[in-house]
């Protein structure tokens, strides 16, 4: 799976959190990764993106659960453990770096979401679960088969100002609207080749 990331450290519980439209709260759980790019350089992370765009969630598609592994609790108990990926049906707002079609939604898998046992949502460092009706700017990584995939810190930037979805980034780097829009924008125009295998996309309006 092509991404950003070399590989997952480990899983830390930081709070309970509101889960956007679910009834009942649940627990964060924080990846912390190693990462072949400076995931806090807006300018690296369009460089090393496939395609960077502004995104509006039509709909939350579901959620898959990938790489299992097994476990074995304290008790000496074993369960399956994978890791969730969770796919949205996303409206292509403004294309900033390539060119994704704007004919219909297009589908965008999301590295992270409810664990499979429903007791934690599973997130990077500064990232968010999407939610049904928000935009965000989205760093895309097209894979081998085309798909698209947002995955990592700062993969999926929220735009609105209701916070209604879970999230690792503190409210004190929350920025409005348009500093992010500004960030983003001068990182794409400035953006820094990380040498990293390029994809592209079946939304791609060229294989379109």
């Amino acid at each position: 799976m092509k991404s950003k990331i070399l590989f997952v450290c480990m899983g830390i519980v930081l709070s309970l959190a509101g889960c956007g439209n679910k009834e009942k709260e649940i627990e964060i759980s924080e990846l912390m990764g190693c990462y072949t790019i400076d995931v806090y350089s807006y300018e690296m992370l369009a460089g090393d993106a496939d395609y960077v765009m502004i995104g509006k969630v039509v709909d939350e598609l579901g959620v898959k659960y990938e790489f299992p592994v097994m476990t074995e609790d304290k008790d000496g108990t074993q369960k399956e453990v994978s890791m969730p990926y969770t796919e949205y049906s996303v409206e292509v707002i403004e294309n900033l770096k390539g060119e994704l079609s704007q004919e219909e939604p297009i589908t965008i898998s999301k590295d992270g979401g409810i664990t499979k046992d429903g007791k934690f949502c599973e997130l990077h460092e500064c990232d968010v679960l999407p939610v049904e009706g928000n935009e965000y700017v989205f760093y895309i990584y097209a894979q081998e088969d085309g798909s698209n995939l947002a995955s990592g810190p700062n993969s999926s930037i929220p735009l609105s100002d209701n916070h209604k979805e879970l999230s690792t980034i503190s409210e004190e780097a929350r920025l409005d609207r348009e500093s992010i829009l500004e960030k983003v924008r001068n990182g794409v125009a400035n953006q820094i080749d990380t040498g990293s295998e390029k994809g592209i996309s079946k939304d791609d309006v060229s294989v379109k």
